[in-house]
């Protein structure tokens, strides 16, 4: 959609039933997962400009994997690796064992197995490629028990994997008071990592995986990272019993309050009762946030997908456009 003149320019990509997870790659595609009529789930990669569909891979046929290279497929969480044509797909099985597949979809073949990966596995991210890892290196989060017993001993931790095995990684324990990782991104200029635990914000840098900043988190919430300015945008996104009360935090470059956006003043009906995603504006000026709920989502919706456009200024909402369908990942913005 074009945001000057509020309205919708093209549609492209496959119609899905119901969206999967989504991530941009270097080179100015969108990778994102869907299950189609079929019943089949498919990864598709769009390019972001002119909305052409550049390739798709089949996933799952039902609820049967797809078989590629000896590998069966899975994408419950992807990643793209900022550097060369690959993705790193969560859900993987080889012989058995469960764990992440690199895949190459320019050559359609599997790069490297990443596993076993346990259920302790809370989020990844792709670093780019560096003079001692030309290929680029994928950063996991999770967490472990590390004395059985009560949950005070659940500590959290990072894996950098840049090799092809998971036998060649680095492990980073995240100090006290946090214990589970529960999101990642890496930020649009590939130099630090935001990590979101149980407790706090962390910023790191993609190097090193050094922390250099900590926050305190405003409220139980996803986040979603601002590639445009590099802000964290916290709203209150609903649960799947609750739909959001509109209140948005947004957090700037040093994880400090910049900002609480209240939606919650709009007359009920107005309100997004579900909210997907958000972006700024490259100047800062405009917040645009993606509300709606799914059709498979919470009992209080479905609700369709639409565009808030708030001033920051303000804090008012000045225009909504309505996109005529269900469910969203994420916002991207385009020059």
């Amino acid at each position: 959609m074009d945001f000057d003149w509020r309205g919708i320019i093209r549609r492209s990509g496959p119609r899905f039933v119901s969206n999967g997870p989504s991530a941009l790659n270097g080179r100015g595609e969108l990778i994102t997962v869907g299950r189609l009529q079929d019943s089949a789930t498919v990864m598709v990669g769009l390019d972001v400009e002119t909305g052409l569909e550049l390739w798709r891979t089949t996933v799952t046929q039902g609820t049967t994997p797809v078989l590629k290279d000896g590998i069966e497929l899975g994408a419950s969480m992807i990643s793209a690796n900022p550097s060369r044509p690959e993705v790193f797909m969560y859900r993987a099985a080889q012989n058995g064992v469960n764990g992440i597949v690199g895949y190459n979809y320019d050559s359609r073949r599997v790069t490297r197995f990443i596993g076993p990966v346990g259920n302790r596995f809370r989020a990844m991210t792709s670093t780019p490629a560096t003079l001692a890892h030309p290929d680029g290196c994928l950063v996991m989060g999770l967490d472990a028990d590390t004395d059985p017993g009560p949950n005070v001993n659940v500590r959290a931790f990072l894996h950098l994997v840049c090799g092809t095995t998971y036998a060649e990684r680095d492990s980073i324990p995240i100090s006290l008071p946090s214990r589970t990782i529960l999101q990642m991104e890496t930020t649009g200029d590939g130099r630090s990592l935001i990590v979101m635990t149980d407790i706090e914000f962390l910023k790191l840098d993609a190097a090193t995986l050094q922390v250099t900043l900590r926050s305190s988190r405003p409220m139980n919430a996803p986040f979603f990272l601002s590639r445009t300015t590099g802000r964290v945008i916290v709203p209150d996104a609903g649960s799947s019993v609750v739909a959001s009360s509109g209140l948005i935090y947004i957090m700037d470059a040093q994880l400090e309050l910049a900002a609480v956006i209240d939606l919650r003043v709009l007359p009920f009906g107005e309100r997004p009762l579900g909210i997907l995603g958000a972006e700024e504006s490259r100047d800062g000026r405009w917040l645009y946030v993606v509300g709606g709920v799914p059709r498979d989502g919470p009992l209080y919706g479905p609700e369709r997908t639409h565009v808030l456009v708030v001033d920051k200024a303000t804090g008012l909402v000045v225009d909504r456009v309505h996109l005529g369908t269900f469910g969203a990942s994420r916002a991207v913005m385009v020059p």
